[in-house]
């Protein structure tokens, strides 16, 4: 009896395979490996996949160096002491320090090519996606315009009169004449206020590193905080509404834990309004954590990558906390000790 069932069972599932091989030779399939342009944006969701370069230029912001980082250590905020012979690089940390530069530092030169890149990557995805027919691309230019209304907003901030270019399609010996600081102020708040409608209101991952409607109030308000030394007119009224536009939205609050913040995997913080996604496979080169450290913590911390002895805290600034503030828990100061609890010494 034994026998003859599974003699049966065998029956079953052999014909089973054939009859999964016949009807294999029915399918019609569709091939995916020749998608077009016109396939993929059917779904004008998709029109994310292409931007590209366009969001992946921030990581260049980033740096230690050549970042934001490396330009808040010509504020109040942060230095790069000499410590023996490293951080001397030629003088360029205390040229920055005491506000000395020249043109030819290469802080002036990164960051201009870093922003403009980037607003040509968006003049270029612009263009191209205008050329796209029977798709709604609408939402995806203004996206890209109010990402290109950031890094304007970045050069006006750094640089004052700069170029004013959002067309693709120009000779190669084109050069754009200069706008002035009033003129590029005007220029980023008409396309942020032309392009919000149209910007989603979503948040959560899929959102944290794309300019929202939220992150474009969020520009607005940096842009009309700093308006009266952009333009000689200060616009405190219209800072504070796209503030509160932001703040009555109920989508952002302070986090009870401040340190959630700076956390591995800090997209959940209801803090942020547009992040930089970085990651170990796809968006390598986070190095903020590596700034400050001595080499000799590295191993106390088991951090992979080598630390660098470089950005600390200006001693003003940390005497602005009051005494109590649970943010200076967060913060490394007096004699430090390595893993086996000796001194660290340069």
């Amino acid at each position: 009896m034994k026998r003859i069932k599974i003699y049966i069972r065998l029956l079953i599932v052999t014909a089973l395979i054939a009859g999964t091989q016949l009807s294999c030779t029915k399918l019609n399939e569709e091939v995916y490996s020749d998608l077009t342009g016109e396939k993929l944006f059917e779904n004008p969701d998709n029109m994310i996949t292409a931007f590209g370069l366009a969001y992946t230029n921030l990581y260049q912001l980033v740096g230690h160096k050549y970042g934001m980082v490396g330009i808040e250590a010509g504020t109040d905020i942060a230095c790069v002491p000499q410590r023996g012979g490293d951080w001397a690089d030629g003088g360029e940390w205390q040229r920055w320090h005491t506000l000395t530069w020249t043109p030819e530092e290469a802080y002036v030169s990164r960051w201009w090519n870093t922003i403009y890149y980037g607003i040509s990557t968006c003049n270029r995805l612009i263009y191209q996606f205008e050329l796209i027919e029977g798709i709604d691309s609408e939402p995806a230019i203004n996206e890209l315009r109010a990402l290109r209304a950031l890094y304007y907003y970045w050069l006006v901030d750094l640089y004052g009169n700069v170029p004013i270019q959002t067309d693709f399609d120009v000779p190669a010996d084109y050069k754009p004449a200069t706008s002035s600081r009033q003129e590029v102020y005007n220029f980023i708040e008409s396309e942020l206020i032309d392009v919000m409608p149209t910007l989603s209101k979503e948040t959560g991952l899929p959102y944290f590193g794309r300019m929202t409607y939220y992150a474009a109030q969020m520009v607005l308000a940096k842009l009309y905080l700093n308006a009266e030394v952009y333009t000689g007119t200060a616009q405190w009224n219209k800072a504070l509404a796209a503030c509160d536009t932001i703040i009555n939205s109920g989508k952002f609050s302070l986090t009870p834990d401040y340190f959630t913040n700076f956390q591995e995997n800090a997209t959940t913080s209801p803090e942020y309004i547009l992040g930089l996604a970085f990651d170990q496979v796809y968006a390598k080169g986070l190095e903020i954590h590596l700034f400050t450290l001595h080499y000799n913590l590295q191993a106390k911390y088991e951090f992979v990558a080598a630390t660098w002895n470089g950005i600390c805290l200006q001693e003003s600034l940390y005497n602005s906390f009051v005494a109590g503030d649970d943010r200076l828990n967060g913060l490394l100061t007096g004699q430090q000790y390595d893993q086996n609890g000796e001194k660290v010494t340069d």
